[in-house]
């Protein structure tokens, strides 16, 4: 699928490799596995194959986002969209601190 960016952070940490290291290690690398994994499946439906990514619909204020697990503690927002011509892509956002 494709996927675009709708964090600076997010952006930045993908194409320049910048702000990594706020995080624990091992999250940066998950970030990459998860986005790049985005970019290789044909379907969102593909994601529920993996079940160690836990990918969910969120409720409240978040409730136009899923999440999908990077570790035990962070997760990666995700907004899943519809172009004009019907295709389904993702637009990538923040690295939340699920606790």
């Amino acid at each position: 699928m494709r996927f675009t960016f709708i964090s600076k952070s997010s952006r930045q940490l993908y194409e320049e490799e910048k702000g990594g290291k706020k995080y624990p290690p091992g999250v940066v690398d998950a970030f990459f596995d998860v986005v790049n994994l985005l970019g290789e499946i044909k379907d969102e439906k593909e994601l529920w194959k993996f079940k160690s990514l836990n990918f969910e619909p969120l409720l409240g204020k978040l409730k136009e986002f899923h999440s999908l697990r990077l570790n035990k503690q962070y997760r990666l927002l995700v907004k899943l969209r519809t172009d004009k011509d019907g295709n389904k892509f993702f637009e990538v956002g923040e690295i939340t601190d699920y606790h």
